[in-house]
């Protein structure tokens, strides 16, 4: 297989193309998953066109296939505030919707106009921040009472999701197991960054995205954003017993584990290309053959 750095700046090149096995599309089996690697292109590598991929590695779709959606919740005390009369929290709500939206003409006089209403509210909070749990036991045994903190939860931010792909490779010739030599260089090449022939900085390596082929199947199950590799483990003859090739020396067992994770959050409008999806079997074009 040619040098992928010949490859990297070169569009008259042919793209990185690896299959495994060799018979990944034979006849009744048309299932796989493809990764596709794309160069890196600042300022914005989350832009919905991409180029031409660098590479594709097609592989068996994983059992236990999923993806798990994170969102975070962050607890807070509501404090003067949700003990505030409704007058007081409309008041404080117009001067903040005044402030994001620059009507600073009026702001002034709306302070002026409210500061006996808001001071009042406050002052327990004052005392309540001067004094910490004092306050609070002060107020338990004058009047057997504990301010009520006004406990709730307000939503923080979209978890970038990630994704691990195990598999057992056993190759069944020689020629098999250069595959899989050329599949784990090609995943560490295309993970890693390149220092451009100095030292001071890196730059970023490729980015993948993943989808499941025949493209029917991609309806009923999921469409990830852009990823980056961020592991790949290799367990060479996973067994008990090493066990060789022979004639080659390769190792009979290689057990691979990928992971990756998104870019990206997702969000409301993100989630519609989910709705694009079309019903067709478009298939992504059938690879026999690891190129020479």
């Amino acid at each position: 297989m040619a040098d992928p750095n010949e490859k990297v700046d070169d569009k008259t090149k042919e793209p990185v193309l690896i299959n495994f096995p060799l018979d990944l599309y034979g006849p009744g089996n048309d299932k796989s998953i493809v990764f596709n690697f794309y160069k890196y292109e600042k300022p914005d590598p989350m832009k919905k066109e991409l180029k031409e991929p660098l590479g594709s590695i097609a592989l068996p779709i994983p059992p236990q296939l999923s993806q798990n959606d994170s969102l975070e919740y962050s607890d807070f005390e509501g404090g003067w505030i949700a003990r505030a009369s409704g007058s007081t929290v409309d008041s404080a709500k117009k001067l903040y919707n005044k402030f994001i939206n620059g009507d600073e003409e009026s702001i002034g006089q709306d302070l002026l106009s409210n500061t006996g209403a808001l001071i009042s509210q406050t002052g327990m909070s004052v005392a309540e921040s001067l004094l910490g749990d004092e306050f609070n036991y002060f107020a338990s045994q004058m009047g057997g009472t504990t301010l009520n903190p006004h406990v709730g939860s307000i939503f923080n931010k979209v978890g970038l999701r990630s994704y691990e792909f195990g598999y057992v490779f056993i190759a069944r010739n020689q020629k098999e197991s250069d595959i899989i030599k050329d599949i784990i260089y090609h995943l560490k090449y295309f993970s890693h960054p390149s220092t451009n022939g100095g030292s001071s900085f890196f730059y970023h390596p490729e980015v993948v995205t993943f989808s499941f082929t025949p493209q029917k199947i991609n309806k009923y199950l999921f469409v990830p954003n852009i990823c980056g590799i961020t592991g790949i483990n290799v367990a060479y003859n996973n067994s008990t017993t090493p066990t060789f090739f022979e004639d080659t020396g390769a190792p009979v067992e290689i057990v691979l584990s990928i992971q990756v994770k998104e870019l990206t959050y997702e969000t409301k409008e993100s989630l519609e290309r989910y709705r694009k999806i079309p019903d067709g079997t478009v298939e992504i074009g059938e690879i026999e053959e690891v190129p020479e």
